[in-house]
């Protein structure tokens, strides 16, 4: 009885840790263009993340050189556009403003329309 146990907790384990790498190895980082003076900011995530009017990305101006904003909303960085990400990944946001030298900017997404 204890070894069946064993055998099932082992099978169980390397179930788990099949389905966390096969999630990881889906998970690639989003990539982001845009440069200094351009209006716009485009890129991709992964299409399996998307869901078409419901998925959306944000580009937020962060002034704070090594710390993080805490969302779109936060008061000390700015928001400078938001779009809905197409169902293949892709992005383009229009900027408020160009972009300038040396500025950080974070990208933020949505996966339920908030």
């Amino acid at each position: 009885m204890r070894r069946k146990v064993l055998i099932n907790v082992i099978i169980l384990t390397l179930l788990l840790l099949a389905l966390v790498m096969n999630v990881s190895a889906q998970t690639a980082p989003p990539s982001v263009s845009t440069g200094p003076g351009s209006t716009t900011a485009s890129g991709s995530i992964d299409p399996t993340f998307v869901t078409p009017n419901v998925t959306y990305v944000a580009i937020v101006a962060n002034p704070h050189e090594g710390t993080a904003c805490t969302g779109v909303n936060d008061p000390t960085c700015e928001l400078l556009g938001t779009a809905p990400v197409n169902a293949d990944g892709s992005w383009d946001v229009t900027l408020s403003r160009a972009a300038q030298f040396g500025e950080c900017f974070e990208v933020w997404f949505s996966f339920d329309n908030q």
